[in-house]
């Protein structure tokens, strides 16, 4: 069908017959011209105009569809994106819309709809579900830990118990190497320490990280209850922790004196 032709349809054609007589015409064309994808979407918007939700959404799906096996990334995302305006709790097409922003390499765009649709299956106790939306979350974004730590909580939660162990060791294994984000890595540790509690390599290691991010208290207390304040291992990691436990207080004092003499 010409551009011109279609054009003058849209414009002026239907005036005098209404909603359901613009409806019905509109139908019949795209029978006759399956492939014109323009049709469908006015087919698709005329649905949703009349509040007809659930037959504007097969409509508009298809053209989705249609456009995402074609490669027309774009278009199917913009499509996705109006079926969401006129039924915001379809989180389902959230998901195809996580899933088409990840093939483009946009991580971010991904990840937001990815947890939209898992926080949707999460507080409607759908688990399996969750897990699924999940693991997609942690591929499109795999350089964001607390995806895959949220994905063992999951786990845990669900009472998959060795999948969310797996998945907190995998997380250590891989904050430990690049040693970054030590406050998320001690709260792994944690996490694995509950269902190996004798794991010692691992408590002395959190320990030291404790150390690090400067919370004696903490490790104080992990050093204590295993009670290794003598044993050869440890003894030197707790000296330390007692001593900057001292620090810290002094520094906190010199601070509170400081801010004292400044308001007088």
């Amino acid at each position: 069908m010409a551009k011109e032709s279609i054009s003058n349809i849209f414009k002026g054609l239907f005036k005098k017959s209404g909603p359901e007589g613009e409806l019905k015409e509109f139908l019949a064309m795209s029978a006759k011209d399956p492939t014109d994808m323009r049709l469908k979407i006015k087919v698709g918007e005329l649905y949703f105009k009349k509040k007809d939700i659930r037959n504007g959404i097969a409509w508009f799906r298809e053209v989705a569809e249609h456009y995402g096996e074609s490669g027309f990334l774009l278009k199917a995302i913009a499509i996705y994106k109006n079926i969401l305006k006129f039924s915001p709790g379809s989180v389902e097409f959230n998901e195809k819309l996580g899933e088409l922003y990840a093939k483009m390499g946009m991580r971010g765009d991904a990840s937001q709809q990815f947890q939209i649709v898992v926080h949707y299956y999460l507080t409607h106790q759908k688990g399996a579900d969750a897990i699924r939306a999940c693991q997609k979350l942690v591929e499109a974004e795999p350089g964001e830990p607390r995806h895959r730590l949220r994905l063992a909580e999951i786990y845990f939660n669900q009472s998959l118990q060795d999948e969310s162990l797996k998945e907190y060791e995998k997380l250590a294994r891989e904050l430990r190497k690049e040693m970054k984000h030590l406050d998320i890595l001690v709260e792994v540790y944690e996490k694995i320490l509950l269902k190996k509690p004798k794991e010692l390599g691992l408590l002395k290691e959190l320990c030291i990280f404790y150390l690090k991010l400067k919370n004696p208290q903490k490790a104080l207390r992990k050093i204590e209850k295993y009670k290794l304040e003598q044993d050869e291992h440890f003894k030197p990691i707790y000296a330390k922790a007692l001593q900057l436990k001292e620090y810290l207080a002094k520094t906190e004092v010199k601070e509170d004196t400081g801010k004292i003499k400044a308001s007088e």
